[in-house]
């Protein structure tokens, strides 16, 4: 009996899998995430790269995930051995409660090194800044951030605020945190450094 042909619109994901596959991301994580293997069928690594490429793809919500890989060559973008149901809402909301548990700064810092080494830039300026992001509503069970009042740069002074702050090397981010609303400049320059 013949298989049935299957048609997929790939688009520029395979590009983005690639990118990612030499960039060693998914091994990166994997190393920095303790999970144990027993309590997924697919690595957290994995679950991050599926959700970097339907961000960079097709940006989908999360309980939507899942079907968009539904109507994708998994085999293409994320190996052997994966299926759709394997990355349903509920197992990407685990990985990003491990990446939170593991710190999002750090994971994120230490796989922008990882781009800037393989793409052989060196790390000789940095240029660090911050931006206060206004807020509304009431925030009181934000117990580790503090979304208060603050100097607020974009001339809001009756909206609550946290404060966002970004490193890069050459344009490319390598280091971002959030931070209280009110939270200096000087503080946070002298604390990153």
């Amino acid at each position: 009996m013949i298989e049935p042909i299957s048609q997929y619109k790939v688009e520029v994901a395979p590009v983005f899998a690639e990118l990612i596959r030499r960039l060693k991301w998914v091994e990166r994580i994997d190393e920095m995430v303790s999970v144990k293997p027993e309590d997924c069928r697919v690595s957290v690594g994995m679950r991050v790269k599926a959700l970097l490429l339907n961000i960079l793809t097709d940006r989908k919500a999360l309980y939507r995930v899942q079907r968009f890989y539904e109507r994708q060559d998994i085999e293409l973008l994320l190996g052997p051995g994966i299926s759709a149901d394997a990355l349903n809402d509920d197992a990407l909301g685990r990985a990003l409660d491990a990446l939170a548990r593991t710190g999002v700064d750090r994971v994120f810092t230490e796989l922008a090194l990882l781009a800037l080494d393989h793409c052989e830039i060196p790390l000789e300026h940095l240029h660090f800044d911050t931006t206060s992001i206004s807020v509304y509503g009431a925030y009181e069970d934000a117990h580790e951030l503090g979304i208060t009042y603050g100097y607020s740069k974009d001339h809001r002074p009756d909206l609550k605020q946290f404060i966002f702050g970004l490193g890069t090397c050459r344009g490319l981010p390598v280091f971002g945190s959030i931070e209280d609303g009110n939270l200096s400049d000087k503080t946070w320059n002298a604390k990153t450094i």
